[in-house]
């Protein structure tokens, strides 16, 4: 049986129960793909790759292999594949057609190859350009200068110098003036960064006369937010859900992205799930302390956290440790997807 519902009935917590349960049907029915073997048994996974022997896949939480010639059939991305009646040549030639009938060149990349410096206009022509000189003063907007002439902020979709290659932010719904977001990946997608500005508010608190103290704005630092697009093509912001429609021709990317939602889910449920153990315990102690009494003055109080707490807390920081390194499953599928491009 699984630990967390171990932990539920332990405590004899009704509600508890009820959310483990939840969570135990949630993570059982998260796997898409299907193996079938010749023993007539199944098995719930995510496949991740298919070699000429093996596939890699994902089975209660672990990697781990599965011999083809062991298997009558398997249900990938909705789709049975029959090896009784087709040859694992025939289904990997048929994968690996697919494959590269999706395949086109990259416009930017051809750009960045034949000019020394380029742009792109509304109508999504490539422009060849001599010099591009781009203007960022103190005081007033950006400008931006192409063989010396002065154009407007909407005129240029993409425009690239030095095998450096910028995108308007026009192309995700800023109006900003001449604000460009930076290629920093050229493939089958290319990937554009920008930095933004974190801030942290808080909520002005009563102080002891009444009067109201605190609260504002705090300046956090900056991070790097990533837009995807294809070609020309529209801009994006790089997530799975967005990700999993462009590289469904790509088995081996696609169970990156698959685990990365895999994870992002149980995250999200050990975090419910410990918050709803850290709210039972907390309803449940302040009601046992109501029916205690009050203590008499001068009686010494102990003040003790309740194990429900320190259990919720537990899980909440066990899902979010969980969740640290899980952005890298989306880096990885955006490489796989670029790899040999």
């Amino acid at each position: 049986m699984r630990p967390y519902l171990l932990i539920a009935i332990a405590m004899n917590r009704p509600f508890i129960c009820f959310l483990a349960l939840l969570l135990f049907l949630t993570t059982s029915l998260m796997a898409q793909d299907v193996l079938y073997s010749k023993t007539g048994h199944t098995l719930n996974c995510e496949i991740i790759k298919i070699d000429q022997d093996t596939i890699h896949l994902i089975a209660r939480g672990q990697e781990t292999v599965a011999p083809l010639q062991k298997l009558n059939s398997f249900l990938y991305k909705g789709k049975l594949f029959d090896l009784q009646s087709a040859s694992v040549q025939e289904i990997m030639m048929e994968l690996e057609v697919y494959k590269k009938s999706s395949q086109v060149d990259n416009p930017l990349k051809t750009a960045m190859r034949q000019y020394p410096a380029f742009w792109v206009n509304r109508n999504r022509q490539i422009i060849p350009a001599e010099r591009i000189e781009f203007k960022d003063p103190l005081i007033g907007r950006n400008k931006l200068y192409i063989d010396g002439n002065r154009l407007d902020s909407d005129e240029v979709l993409f425009y690239g110098e030095y095998n450096q290659v910028y995108a308007n932010e026009s192309l995700i719904g800023s109006r900003a003036q001449h604000r460009y977001l930076e290629l920093v990946k050229v493939g089958k997608i290319n990937i554009f960064e920008k930095e933004v500005a974190d801030y942290a508010h808080s909520a002005p608190t009563m102080g002891p006369n009444g009067q109201m103290m605190g609260g504002g704005t705090m300046y956090m630092g900056r991070r790097k937010v990533k837009y995807f697009n294809q070609g020309l093509g529209p801009i994006q912001p790089v997530k799975s859900i967005n990700l999993l429609s462009v590289m469904e021709d790509d088995p081996e990317a696609l169970g990156h992205l698959k685990k990365y939602r895999s994870n992002n889910t149980l995250t999200i449920l050990i975090n419910t799930l410990g918050a709803g153990v850290m709210l039972a315990s907390f309803l449940s102690d302040t009601g046992a302390s109501s029916n205690g009494g009050t203590p008499s003055q001068g009686e010494s109080v102990d003040v003790k956290i309740p194990a429900g707490v320190i259990i919720g807390a537990g899980m909440i920081g066990l899902g979010w440790t969980f969740q640290i390194g899980n952005s890298k499953n989306i880096d990885r599928a955006v490489d796989t997807y670029n790899a040999g491009y």
